[in-house]
Formats: structure tokens, C-alpha cells, sequence
């Protein structure tokens, strides 16, 4: 059975320790008081949306017949 950890589990220790962080990836607030998900290679996202969207990732599961 293949689980896909990031997509379906996000603790809020995860977001704490990404918080904690002093390099990317982490989270910080922007200028706007926005938390947001720092990475070198992907920008900034806001938290809202940094994070994978479930059910986009099951219909390509079932896409891929996983």
C-alpha cells in the first residue's frame, strides 16, 4: 500500500517546527501579517494554500490507479 505522507498528514508539530526554522523551508509572516510557507525553490505561498490539495491528489491517484 502507498501512502503519501505530505499530501495526507500535516500535523500542526510540522508547521510548528517549520515556524521554528531560521532557513527555508519555513514559516514566517510576511509584510502583510500573512504566514507564509518560505521555500527557495518554490517562493512564497501563503500557508492557506502552500499545502497540497487532497482531493487533487486522489483523483490523480485514481487516475494513475493507486
Amino acid at each position: 500500500m502507498m501512502i503519501d505522507m505530505h499530501a495526507h498528514w500535516r500535523p500542526a508539530e510540522i508547521a510548528d517546527a517549520l515556524r521554528a526554522r531560521t532557513r527555508e523551508p519555513r514559516i514566517q509572516r510576511n509584510e502583510d501579517g500573512v504566514e507564509v510557507l518560505k521555500s527557495g525553490r518554490m517562493g512564497e505561498e501563503p500557508l492557506a494554500k502552500a499545502f497540497d490539495d487532497v482531493d487533487f491528489h486522489l483523483a490523480w491517484k485514481d487516475r494513475q490507479g493507486m
